[in-house]
């Protein structure tokens, strides 16, 4: 799906060339977004970014035109080498410097099962990742807690021997 994107915060749904959204291969946690430029040098431009990704450059740094997100899909095996899976966009520049969509053609194929097969390998070791940051975090609470209950059992004992000491005296 492609969402608009400019100088605003807000994006709009706009429709698909179909191509695979990937999980994003430098941050490795979320799945890289579709949008159309808005801005007035390359109006209706498609490109495809990690939600990660900041305007001022900041934050992820996977963001790639619609033809060079192609290349990266093919060079990576997630795209056949002809670009199969893709409803291809010819475009047009107009007068303006923006570029208009004049037509689209749909084509059948999809990734390789290998492709897919390396896609799901990367979500699944995304997900192992957090699993073992929300474990370690986890075991951080346990050691906080065990020390709390340390502490209690201290100001107790103590409570019970200063007791102890003003009745024998």
């Amino acid at each position: 799906m492609v969402w608009e994107a400019g100088s605003s915060s807000n994006a709009r749904q706009r429709g698909s060339t179909n191509l695979p959204l990937i999980i994003c291969p430098c941050c490795k946690w979320r799945r890289v977004m579709e949008l159309k430029a808005t801005t007035d040098w390359n109006y209706g431009k498609i490109f495809y970014t990690c939600p990660n990704h900041k305007r001022d450059g900041s934050g992820c740094k996977f963001w790639f035109w619609q033809a060079d997100y192609i290349e990266y899909l093919q060079s990576v095996g997630k795209l056949g080498a002809t670009g199969e899976g893709v409803k291809e966009a010819v475009e047009e520049t107009n007068p303006a410097g923006g570029v208009r969509q004049v037509e689209q053609r749909n084509r059948r194929s999809v990734a390789s099962p290998e492709a897919a097969g390396e896609e799901l390998r990367e979500q699944l070791s995304a997900l192992v990742a957090i699993l073992v940051a929300i474990l370690g975090v986890g075991k951080e609470v346990v050691w906080l807690l065990k020390a709390i209950v340390g502490v209690c059992v201290l100001v107790l004992f103590g409570i019970v021997l200063s007791i102890c000491l003003q009745l024998k005296n």
